[in-house]
C-alpha cells in the first residue's frame, strides 16, 4: 500500500458449492473431533473425491480411536496475498461423519491419488459433509490522498 492508502475489508459468505469448489483445490486441513482429552483439532493431508473428504490416519492413533460415526468437522482455510492493493482470504468449515474405509476397491483407488507413507497403512477416514459453509474476506488498498 501506498502511502496516504487505506485498506477496506469485504467479507461475505460463501454458498455451500463454493466451499466445496473451494477446498478441492487445497491440500491440508484440519480434523476435528472430541477425545477423551476434549476437542481435538489434527492437521492431515487430504482428497475430495465424489464430494466426500478422504485422509490417511495413524492406525493405533487418536483419530482411529476416537472414530465411531460421531459427529466431527473439518476445517480449511488458504491466503492469497496477491497484488498490494488486493488480498484474498477464505474459510470452510464442515461439519458431518467420518467413518473408517472399508471397501477394498476405495481403498486401492485411495492410495493412487494419495499414496500413504510410512511402513504399516493407514486407516483411510471418509468424512461425509453434511453442513458445508464458509467466508471469503477480500481487502483492498483505498487511496485516500488528496490531490490539487
Amino acid at each position: 500500500m501506498a502511502q496516504g492508502d487505506e485498506q477496506t475489508t469485504v467479507i461475505s459468505a460463501l454458498w455451500p458449492d463454493e466451499c466445496m469448489d473451494l477446498i478441492s483445490t487445497s491440500g491440508v486441513g484440519r480434523f476435528v473431533f472430541s477425545s477423551e482429552r476434549g476437542p481435538v483439532a489434527l492437521p492431515v493431508h487430504y482428497v475430495v473425491v465424489d464430494g466426500d473428504v478422504y485422509f490417511a490416519a495413524r492406525r493405533g492413533g487418536s483419530i482411529e480411536a476416537d472414530l465411531p460415526d460421531a459427529p466431527v468437522s473439518f476445517e480449511v482455510d488458504d491466503l492469497d496475498p496477491g497484488a498490494p492493493e488486493r488480498s484474498e482470504e477464505w474459510s470452510v468449515l464442515l461439519t458431518g461423519r467420518a467413518r473408517a474405509v472399508d471397501d477394498p476397491e476405495l481403498l486401492r483407488r485411495l492410495e493412487e491419488i494419495r499414496p500413504s507413507e510410512g511402513q504399516q497403512p493407514p486407516v483411510w477416514v471418509r468424512f461425509v459433509p453434511i453442513e458445508r459453509s464458509g467466508r471469503l474476506s477480500v481487502a483492498r488498498a483505498v487511496s485516500t490522498r488528496i490531490v490539487t
